[in-house]
């Protein structure tokens, strides 16, 4: 009697202790860190961070998830473009985590004095048996035009499995870069560029994802008034709805 008690025990453990352990196969995030961008992307090897800023203190709320989550895998690195609340918390996570290296900078070359120091942090670049899985879709600009570009203009364009990521790329860069990738019309789930600006998120590109079913604002409106209320009315008219980081806090998804 005793012997099947305590084997019941021991089972019943076990099934709980299974069912409380995450399965990070493929998860998407976005991190509630106000006004900014932070988007991770969890495999069962790597956590893909798309943009790691955020408002100066939001870090420490977000980290034990983020240490449990990443801790113990490869962390991968994409920034669209030198705007301080694109990678304030480089810092903090490259002393936090293990194996952090980058995949992809931003076709401009910081000049504020932060960026320069973020730049020069010693992280390595990825080894490319880490990243030969890994196949996001990477748009940036031209050669020949980027001294001309605003930091804005020159945010690199992601899409990765049906996931897109415009970093703060205006209308005008829009209007480049809807023609030049290819599978766009597979975007199912959009981080708002540039936290939902009246001067991001146009008509043309809505046009081109044919099938968006959910956007997501990493924003904080009662401060800075993002996202615009004439982006969310070209939103609302198509009947695409739109989460919150304000609102819900870290947004958890699978494409």
């Amino acid at each position: 009697m005793f012997k099947s008690s305590l084997c019941f025990f021991f089972m019943l453990i076990l099934k709980l202790s299974v069912a409380q352990t995450p399965l990070y196969e493929n998860i998407w995030v976005v991190w509630n860190i106000g006004q900014g961008q932070w988007v991770t992307h969890i495999t069962t090897e790597s956590c893909q961070h798309f943009d790691f800023g955020g408002e100066p203190g939001r870090f420490h709320p977000l980290k034990s998830k983020l240490l449990k989550t990443c801790g113990e895998k490869r962390n991968i690195l994409y920034l669209s473009h030198w705007d301080v609340d694109h990678y304030l918390h480089l810092f903090e996570l490259s002393r936090s985590l293990p194996m952090v290296c980058w995949q992809q900078q931003p076709v401009l070359a910081p000049q504020e004095k932060l960026a320069l120091q973020a730049k020069k942090l010693p992280l390595p670049w990825c080894p490319q048996s880490w990243t030969s899985q890994l196949q996001p879709i990477l748009w940036r600009p031209s050669t020949f035009d980027q001294s001309a570009l605003s930091k804005n203009e020159s945010s690199l364009v992601l899409l990765e499995q049906n996931v897109l990521l415009p970093g703060d790329s205006p209308t005008k860069m829009e209007n480049k870069w809807i023609s030049e990738i290819t599978a766009l019309e597979k975007t199912k789930f959009l981080v708002l560029g540039h936290h939902g600006s009246q001067s991001s998120t146009g008509t043309k590109l809505l046009k081109a994802l044919k099938n968006l079913r959910e956007v997501i604002a990493s924003a904080r409106y009662r401060k800075y008034h993002h996202p615009n209320t004439k982006t969310l009315n070209r939103l609302q008219a198509l009947h695409v709805p739109v989460l919150k980081t304000e609102d819900w806090g870290n947004i958890w998804f699978t494409p």
